[in-house]
């Protein structure tokens, strides 16, 4: 029993050792600029984007929103910008009585819950912390 425990140690030895002494196989992606040079991706400098991915470029469209001022009781319009992204409508930007006011809300589509006038005259609802919800 002791000869072949003693056994087992030398193997598992000679392997540890054996193991330590094979080199690591790495993986270095080779990238190719537009002119045909070599690029190492691990120094890019901010000249070359091609490490970070870049998002489609998603129109923005102006459109015409309304808010209900319960100040004055009436509904008033304003201009804002809108985008489709993967998720859905965004609420970009809103116009206020100076310059262009950016948010980030994503929209929501008017559904049964609301009034039927919003049914009938509008799609998306977004909130804006200045003028509370957005028809468009």
């Amino acid at each position: 029993m002791k000869k072949v425990l003693l056994l087992l140690a030398v193997l598992f030895s000679a392997l540890y050792v054996s193991a330590q002494n094979v080199p690591l196989v790495t993986y270095k992606p080779v990238i190719i600029d537009n002119s045909g040079n070599r690029i190492d991706p691990f120094s890019l400098d901010d000249e070359y984007d091609i490490m970070r991915p870049q998002a489609a470029p998603s129109e923005i469209f102006t459109t015409r929103g309304y808010y209900y001022d319960r100040s004055e009781g009436e509904w008033k319009s304003l201009q804002i910008k809108v985008t489709e992204t993967s998720r859905g409508v965004k609420l970009v930007g809103v116009k206020g009585k100076i310059s262009w006011q950016s948010c980030d809300a994503l929209a929501k589509e008017v559904n049964i819950t609301d009034s039927e006038v919003i049914r009938q005259n509008f799609d998306f609802h977004a909130w804006h912390h200045a003028y509370g919800e957005i028809y468009f």
